[in-house]
C-alpha cells in the first residue's frame, strides 16, 4: 500500500483510482451528477458543488480542505489547487470551465483566478436568472479539456479500468461504456449525437475552440453578413471574414473545430465597425476571424466589459448604454440574434504581419501551393483561401520554357545516390573572391548542401569534406555519385578517390545534361530564387554568395515534389522543422551591440542588413554597412517592411596636410570631403567650387596631361571622379581644391602600369636636417607643388573617359590619352619621383647614401619655380603633420603633434579619459597566456580596433614621443591575437598621451 506524502500525489492517485474502479466506487467519486442513491450531504462530503447553492460555501469547504492537507505536509502548486476546484464543478459548469482555463494568462489558472471567475460567474447567471440552468453556453475556449473517457496513463496497459474498452454499463448491461454515460438512461439515442444537423463539437487542447448548442432544437439562421447571434458565454467576438476588420493584427489563437469535423485556425485579432438596426454605430472590440464559421457571434460578456447593458425578456433582447438603447434583438428558438451592417460602402483590406506575401518573400519566393501544403501542416499560419498576390520578381526571376517530360526512379535510401554540379563562373566574384558554387543533392531525400568555389580545382576539397559528413551523420556508405563529364569530376584524383572508397561515378553522355536533372534543376532553382531575392533587397551582386546559401537554407525547408510534397530537411533528419525564425531576405535587422563593445553613451544597436541563417553556426548573419563586414548575432530585431538602400562604398580621398576638411561628416573633425559633384552643385559656395574645378582643369592644359583621341579596338578606359577639400586655418576658410582623380584601381599589372616602388624620406633624416638648422641658425624654408603629379611622364599607353562636366562639345564620343601622370594613377608617385630626382641631379645636386639633401635654398626655389608650379609658404611652419616651433636666438627647434594626439584620443573615444602619469603601469602582466582562447573571446574581441590604436601610436612614438616607445613595443607583440587585458593597456598608452 503506498501512502500519500508530499512527493508521490500521481503515483498515489492513479493506485486509488485503480482501486476505486475494482471495488466499484468509482460512480460516487468519478461521476459529475448525483446520484439517485446519494443524500445532499454524502454529495458535499465529497466535495461536489451542487447547482443552485451559494458558491461561497463551496469555495470555503475547499480552501478548509487545501488547509488541513497543508498541515500535514501535502503541498499543491497554486496551479493545480485552481485547476481542482474547477473540476469540483458539476457538467453544467463544463463551458464555464473551458472558458476560464483558456482565457487565463498563459494558460495558467491559480486558485485566485479560479475562486474569483466562479463568484463572478455566479453573479452573472443571478442577474440573467438563469442560475441553476447556466447549460446554454455557445461559444468557449479551451486549453485543457477534461475528457469523458478515462486512457491509459502509459504504465504497461495495467491500468484497463480507465478505458471504455471492455467496461459493462449497470444500467444497461452493454459493453464498452460505464452507467454514467449511458444514452439510455439520459435519454439520448448515440446516433443522433454523430447526425451532422447538430452544430456540437468536442473540444480538444492547445488553444482549440467549441461550438455548443441545445440539441433538439433547430434554429434557421439566415448566412448574411449582417445577422448576428448573441452569446452569453463567448470571450470575445468572432466573425467568418478578414474582409470585415478595420484593423488587424496577426497572431495564433489556435484552432477551432466545427460540426462536421473540420478545423480552422484563428489567425488574429482586430475591430469591426457595425451600424446596429436601431441606426448607431458600434465598435467591437478585438473580434477573432473564424474562416470557417457560419455565423456572426456577438459576445455579451465583452459588451459587458465595455460598459453596455443586456436586457433579455419577453423574445426580446436590447443593448444599452446609460439610458440610449444601442441594438435590439430576437429570440430564435434558445438563441438571440441581431441586425447589425457592416459600416462603409466597402469593406476594408488589410495586410497583417503574417500575410502570405509576406511568408512567400520569407521564403525566398516560394510557390503557393508550398505554402499552402505548409499551412495545411500548421507549420506557418496562413488562413483557407487566402493567396499570395501576383508576384513580378517572380516574374524576373524564374520565368523559363516549358521543362521537358521526365520519367525517373527516386532512391530510397539515403546517400544511395548524390547528384552534383558546378555553376559559374557567376559575372562578379561574392565577398571572398568565389566566382563558382557546386551543389550536392542526397537523391532519396533532396537535401542539398551548397560550397562556394573561387575555381573549379575545388570540387574535389569540398567533395571529401561532404563525403565525410554524410556517412557521419547518417552511418551509411555513399554509394554512387551522379555528375557531368567535366574536368573538376573526371581528373585523376577524383577517380582514385572514388575507387578507393568503393564509390560508382556515373557520368552523363556528352551534350545531354538531361542525365544528372536532379543536378542541372536544383542549380536552375537555386540563381532563381537568389535572382529574385537579389532584385526585391536592391543588394549589390557581389551578395549573391549570402544569397545562395539562405536560397538552400530554405529550400531543404520547402515541400518538395519529388518527395510527395514532404519537407527534405525532415525527410533527412527525421524530425520536424520550425519556421518562426524566418526572416526576410535582405531586411533591415538592428543588431544589440554587448556592452563589452561600447561605452555608456554609445547606442545599444546598430543597424545591419539580414543575409542569412548559421546553419551549421548559432544566430543570424548580418551584413554591417559601416564596418563593411559579415557578422553574427542571435540578439537582433527585424523591420522585415524595411530595407537599407545605400550600400555604396564612400571612399574618402585623405591630404597628408593639415588642417584640411571634409564636406562630410568624418571622424578627423578638421577634415571634411565630399565626393559628389551633385552636393557641390546645391552647396551653397556653388560658385567657389565650380571655379576650382576649372582652375583644376587649366593645370590639366597647361602641363599638357592628355589629349583627345579615338578609343582603339580593345582598349578599354578608366573611370575618373571629382574629389573636393576645403581647406581651413582655424575658423577661416583658406582654400577650395577640387582634384581630378584617376580610379586606378581598375588597373591591370603589365599593360597600364609596370613599377610602382616611390623613395619616401626617412623621419631620421627629417629630425637631423631640423636638428643642423637649428643648432646652426640656418635657414629653413617650405615650398608646396601645385598639382605634383601633373608633373610626372608617362610611358605606358593609358585612356580615360572625359572629366565629367568638361567634355568637350562634338567630341563627346573621344577619349584622353594621358601624357602625364594623375591622382589615382598607381604609378603616379614613382613618375613624380623620377621626375623630381632627374631635375635636382640635372642641377648639380647629389643624393646622399640616406635621403637627398639640397643646399643654396634660394636659388633651388628659383629654379624649381621656372620647372614646376611652385607656391612659397616661407619658413617652415609645419611638416607631416607636425607643427614647428623654432627660437633662433636660443638655437632650438621643437616639433609638436598635439593636434594629432588630440585627434587620435577622439577617434578610440579616450578624449575624456582620466589621465596617468606612466607609459605602462607595473600591474600590467602581458603575455600570450592572455590571449583569447575560445570562440566567444575572439568574437567580442574582433570589432575591436586594436591593431589601428597601435599603429597610431606608433607614428606618434616614431615621430615626438619616445617616451611611448617600450609601451607601444610591449603591445604590438600581440597584434595579431589581442585579448581584453591587451587593449586595456593600449588604452592606458592612450590616457598617459592625454
Amino acid at each position: 500500500m503506498i501512502t500519500l506524502n508530499s512527493s508521490n500525489y500521481q503515483l498515489w492517485k492513479g493506485k486509488m483510482e485503480d482501486l476505486l474502479y475494482v471495488k466499484e466506487f468509482h460512480e460516487p467519486v468519478f461521476s459529475e451528477q448525483k446520484l439517485d442513491s446519494m443524500n445532499d450531504e454524502e454529495w458535499r462530503l465529497l466535495h461536489r458543488y451542487k447547482d443552485g447553492t451559494p458558491t461561497t460555501d463551496h469555495v470555503n469547504d475547499f480552501l478548509g480542505i487545501i488547509k488541513e492537507l497543508a498541515n500535514l505536509g501535502i503541498d499543491f502548486d497554486d496551479e493545480v489547487n485552481g485547476l481542482i476546484l474547477l473540476n469540483t464543478l458539476p457538467e453544467s459548469w463544463e463551458s464555464f470551465r473551458s472558458t476560464t482555463i483558456n482565457s487565463s494568462p498563459g494558460g495558467q489558472v491559480t486558485l485566485e483566478i479560479a475562486k474569483n471567475r466562479i463568484f463572478e460567474e455566479e453573479k452573472r447567471m443571478r442577474a440573467l436568472g438563469v442560475f441553476s440552468q447556466p447549460d446554454t453556453q455557445a461559444l468557449v475556449t479551451e486549453n485543457r479539456s477534461r475528457s469523458k473517457t478515462k486512457e491509459p496513463r502509459g504504465r504497461g496497459g495495467k491500468s484497463k479500468s480507465k478505458s471504455k474498452s471492455g467496461v459493462k454499463c449497470y444500467h444497461c448491461s452493454q459493453l464498452d461504456h460505464m452507467k454514467r454515460n449511458c444514452y439510455l438512461l439520459k435519454g439520448k439515442d448515440k446516433k443522433k449525437v454523430e447526425d451532422s444537423n447538430t452544430t456540437a463539437v468536442a473540444s480538444t487542447s492547445g488553444g482549440d475552440v467549441t461550438l455548443l448548442c441545445d440539441r433538439g432544437e433547430c434554429c434557421h439562421v439566415e448566412n448574411s453578413d449582417a445577422e448576428w447571434i448573441i452569446d452569453s458565454g463567448a470571450f470575445y467576438h468572432c466573425v467568418p471574414k478578414r474582409e470585415y476588420f478595420s484593423t488587424y493584427k496577426a497572431r495564433d489563437f489556435g484552432t477551432i473545430k466545427m460540426g462536421n469535423k473540420s478545423v480552422s485556425h484563428i489567425m488574429g485579432v482586430g475591430d469591426i465597425c457595425v451600424q446596429t438596426n436601431v441606426g448607431c454605430t458600434l465598435t467591437l472590440k478585438n473580434v477573432r476571424p473564424v474562416p470557417d464559421m457560419r455565423m456572426n457571434l456577438l459576445s455579451a460578456k465583452a459588451l459587458d466589459e465595455e460598459g453596455y447593458a443586456h436586457y433579455f425578456g419577453n423574445g426580446n433582447w436590447k443593448l444599452t448604454k446609460g439610458s440610449m438603447v444601442v441594438a435590439k434583438g430576437r429570440a430564435c428558438c434558445s438563441l438571440y440574434k441581431t441586425h447589425m451592417k457592416m459600416c462603409g460602402g466597402q469593406l476594408n483590406t488589410v495586410e497583417d504581419e503574417a500575410s502570405p506575401n509576406l511568408w512567400h518573400n520569407r521564403l525566398a519566393h516560394m510557390s503557393e501551393k508550398g505554402l499552402q501544403l505548409l499551412a495545411k501542416q500548421s507549420l506557418i499560419p496562413m488562413a483557407k483561401g487566402e493567396y499570395v498576390n501576383p508576384c513580378d520578381v517572380c516574374l524576373f526571376g524564374k520565368q523559363h520554357r516549358v521543362s521537358f517530360q521526365k520519367n525517373l526512379t527516386r532512391k530510397e535510401n539515403k546517400v544511395d545516390l548524390v547528384c552534383s554540379d558546378v555553376c559559374g563562373p557567376l559575372e562578379v566574384e561574392s565577398f571572398g573572391a568565389n566566382k563558382y558554387f557546386v551543389t550536392f543533392i542526397d537523391d532519396a531525400t533532396r537535401k542539398t548542401w551548397v560550397y562556394l568555389l573561387q575555381n573549379k580545382s575545388q570540387v574535389f576539397k569540398y567533395f571529401q569534406y561532404y563525403h565525410a559528413m554524410v556517412e557521419r551523420e547518417t552511418g551509411l556508405k555513399l554509394k554512387c555519385l551522379r555528375t557531368n563529364n567535366g574536368g573538376e569530376y573526371t581528373s585523376k584524383e577524383f577517380r582514385d578517390y572514388c575507387s578507393k572508397h568503393g564509390m560508382r561515378h556515373e557520368k552523363t553522355v556528352p551534350g545531354t545534361p538531361q542525365h544528372n536533372g536532379v543536378a542541372e534543376r536544383m542549380n536552375r532553382t537555386i540563381v532563381e530564387k537568389v535572382r529574385c531575392m537579389l532584385r526585391m533587397t536592391t543588394l549589390p551582386k557581389p551578395f549573391w554568395g549570402e544569397a545562395i546559401n539562405t536560397a538552400v537554407y530554405l529550400i531543404n525547408r520547402s515541400p518538395s515534389v519529388p518527395l510527395n510534397f514532404e519537407i527534405p530537411e525532415k525527410a533527412w533528419m527525421g524530425k520536424d522543422v520550425g519556421y518562426s525564425h524566418l526572416r526576410v531576405f535582405g531586411c533591415k535587422a538592428f543588431m544589440h551591440v554587448p556592452k563589452e563593445q561600447r561605452s555608456k553613451l554609445d547606442d545599444k544597436a546598430i543597424p545591419c542588413i539580414f543575409v542569412g541563417y548559421g546553419d551549421e553556426e548559432f544566430g543570424y548573419r548580418l551584413w554591417d554597412p559601416e564596418k563593411k563586414k559579415t557578422v553574427r548575432s542571435r540578439d537582433v530585431v527585424f523591420h522585415e517592411h524595411e530595407k537599407i538602400n545605400d550600400l555604396k562604398e564612400k571612399k574618402a580621398t585623405r591630404s597628408s596636410g593639415e588642417g584640411v576638411e571634409d564636406l562630410t561628416p568624418a571622424k578627423t573633425p578638421s577634415r571634411k570631403i565630399t565626393n559628389e559633384e551633385e552636393e557641390v552643385q546645391s552647396h551653397k559656395d556653388k560658385d567657389c567650387w565650380m571655379k576650382a574645378m576649372q582652375d583644376e582643369m587649366n593645370s590639366l592644359h597647361k602641363n599638357n596631361t592628355y589629349e583627345l583621341v579615338e578609343l582603339p579596338k580593345g582598349r578599354k578606359t578608366l573611370k575618373n571622379k571629382w574629389v573636393f577639400k576645403l581647406k581651413k586655418d582655424g575658423d577661416k576658410i583658406v582654400r577650395y581644391k577640387a582634384r581630378l582623380v584617376v580610379k586606378g584601381f581598375s588597373q591591370k599589372k603589365g599593360i597600364d602600369f609596370d613599377e610602382i616602388f616611390s623613395l619616401v624620406v626617412k623621419m631620421s633624416l627629417i629630425c637631423v636636417v631640423l636638428g643642423l638648422a637649428a643648432s646652426m641658425n640656418l635657414e629653413l624654408e617650405q615650398l608646396d607643388v601645385k598639382t605634383a603629379f601633373l608633373h610626372g611622364d608617362l610611358h605606358e599607353e593609358i585612356y580615360m573617359d572625359q572629366p565629367e562636366g568638361f567634355e568637350d562639345k562634338g567630341k563627346e564620343h573621344m577619349v584622353c590619352k594621358l601624357k602625364k601622370s594623375l591622382c589615382g594613377l598607381k604609378q603616379a608617385p614613382r613618375q613624380w619621383y623620377k621626375k623630381f630626382d632627374s631635375f635636382m641631379m640635372g642641377h648639380g645636386y647629389k643624393r646622399t647614401n640616406a635621403d637627398p639633401y639640397v643646399e643654396k635654398i634660394c636659388k633651388l626655389k628659383e629654379e624649381l619655380s621656372k620647372s614646376f608650379g611652385m607656391k612659397d609658404l616661407g619658413p617652415a611652419k609645419q611638416i607631416m603633420g607636425m607643427a614647428i616651433t623654432r627660437d633662433r636666438k636660443a638655437g632650438k627647434l621643437w616639433l609638436s603633434q598635439e593636434k594629432y594626439v588630440e585627434r587620435l584620443l577622439e577617434r578610440f573615444n579616450m578624449k575624456h579619459a582620466k589621465p596617468v602619469s606612466t607609459p605602462l603601469a607595473n600591474h600590467f602582466k602581458l603575455s600570450k597566456r592572455s590571449c583569447p582562447t575560445t570562440k566567444e573571446e575572439k568574437e567580442k574581441m574582433s570589432p575591436i580596433p586594436y591593431y589601428s590604436a597601435v599603429g597610431s601610436l606608433m607614428y606618434a612614438m616614431v615621430c615626438t614621443r619616445p617616451d611611448i616607445a617600450h609601451a607601444v613595443g610591449v603591445v604590438s607583440r600581440f597584434l595579431s591575437d589581442p585579448g581584453k587585458i591587451h587593449w586595456e593597456a593600449a588604452k592606458w598608452i592612450f590616457r598617459y598621451l592625454r
